[in-house]
């Protein structure tokens, strides 16, 4: 009995490690496309699920279908480009696993303007495993929030 408990758990830590490491490799490439402009119908194609719940300073949108999220998505583009962005620079990450299907992966940045001005932001991305993981709902903030996991 007690090997089968440890075979178990070691079974759901190595489901758990292969989640992190797919999760945080998606999210590195999210995080390169964004920076080399791709755009957001592909964006939305690789990573986000059709429909998207967005948290913002502005207020809470839940976008229902695929062009109703890439419009959300190509809107951000196309509002950080028309103040100057040029690219942004990770600060640091974290993950927490809820459960086998469910994260939270938490990104802190610098925006980097002109002049090499920055601006600090952050965003935490709910994804959910279905054919890979998808991103279902975003949660942007303009402060330096890092997400931490108990």
């Amino acid at each position: 009995m007690r090997r089968a408990i440890l075979i178990a758990l070691f079974s759901l830590a190595s489901c758990v490690a292969n989640a992190d490491s797919e999760i945080y490799n998606q999210m590195e490439s999210f995080f390169t496309d964004f920076n080399d402009g791709v755009p957001a119908d592909a964006m939305i194609e690789r990573y986000f699920a059709n429909e998207v719940f967005v948290v913002s300073l502005s207020g809470t949108d839940f976008y229902s279908t695929k062009t109703e999220t890439e419009n959300w998505f190509g809107s951000v583009l196309q509002s950080i480009r028309r103040a100057g962005w040029i690219r942004s620079v990770q600060k640091d990450r974290s993950l927490c696993m809820i459960g086998e299907t469910t994260a939270l992966y938490g990104i802190r940045y610098d925006r980097i303007f002109p002049n090499e001005s920055k601006v600090p932001g952050s965003s935490i991305y709910t994804l959910e495993k279905r054919d890979d993981w998808r991103v279902v709902a975003v949660t942007v903030t303009s402060n330096d929030l890092k997400l931490e996991c108990d």
